[in-house]
């Protein structure tokens, strides 16, 4: 049992890392997503996250994925 809540300690600490690896590189980018929704790893802000990646750039296309 210890071992498995090691193993889950790590892994909440590695997302918890790429989550913010991710908040920086769309801050670098000039994209203030964390400015607009609570958390980029939700729903909404995944969905955002991969209409820009996708290459939209329209503000209003993607504000209607927080819909």
């Amino acid at each position: 049992m210890r071992t498995y809540w090691r193993l889950r300690a790590e892994h909440v600490r590695e997302v918890s890392t790429t989550i913010l690896r991710m908040q920086k590189a769309l801050t670098q980018m000039n994209i203030q997503l964390a400015n607009v929704i609570s958390d980029i790893s939700g729903v909404s802000g995944m969905a955002i996250i991969r209409a820009i990646v996708v290459g939209e750039r329209d503000p209003l296309k993607l504000s209607s994925a927080l819909l």
